[in-house]
């Protein structure tokens, strides 16, 4: 699984024609299905994708308070067993660093400094 995901990240580089395009991978978030097994699973595929060096930013879904640390959603946070609900949604734009996301450059463009 994580060879043919780096390998897509690497064609999605290679077709990235404008100057100055970012590669930014959403990582892997919770399930309630997830086993223990599962979630080792997950946390590889991020090791391995954030080491990739034609992705610039992998966000971390698997970050508190959207992850309970088990593989699962945190509390309130599901529709269904498989995606957030609406503040699911919310916490999982909070993990995104815009930072890390657009870069320092781009980040004070955009608030105005």
């Amino acid at each position: 699984y994580i060879d043919g995901y780096h390998g897509l990240a690497k064609e999605l580089r290679r077709l990235m024609a404008r100057p100055g395009a970012r590669l930014v991978l959403g990582g892997p978030y919770p399930n309630n299905g997830y086993t223990s097994f599962h979630l080792q699973g997950l946390n590889k595929v991020y090791a391995a994708a954030r080491g990739w060096k034609e992705v610039d930013y992998v966000i971390d879904f698997l970050g508190a308070p959207l992850h309970d640390s088990r593989g699962h959603w945190g509390a309130g946070l599901m529709a269904d067993e498989g995606h957030p609900n609406e503040d699911g949604h919310r916490c999982m734009y909070d993990l995104v660093d815009l930072g890390e996301l657009l870069g320092p450059h781009d980040v004070d463009r955009m608030i105005g400094s």
